[in-house]
């Protein structure tokens, strides 16, 4: 299970959870409401069909679609 969980709250602009998409390289992401309650979940799908946004779409597409570099594993060396 993933420790620390992305997620927007459901009062902010579909753009911030885009933005958050994009920085944690999802695909879906769950909507809270201000108790912290989950309330929904928004996909890339949504904000496409939702906003028509396709430059917002576009972006968090490529972001999220975009791979990370490779990273060592802890307790492996590479010289």
């Amino acid at each position: 299970m993933t420790p620390n969980v992305g997620f927007c709250f459901e009062d902010q602009e579909v753009a911030d959870a885009g933005a958050i998409m994009q920085d944690h390289k999802i695909r879906r992401l769950p909507v809270v409401n201000r108790q912290r309650r989950l309330v929904g979940i928004i996909s890339i799908g949504d904000i496409a069909l939702g906003t028509g946004d396709t430059k917002l779409v576009g972006v968090s597409v490529q972001e999220v679609s975009a791979p990370d570099a490779p990273k060592p594993l802890p307790g492996l060396k590479r010289e």
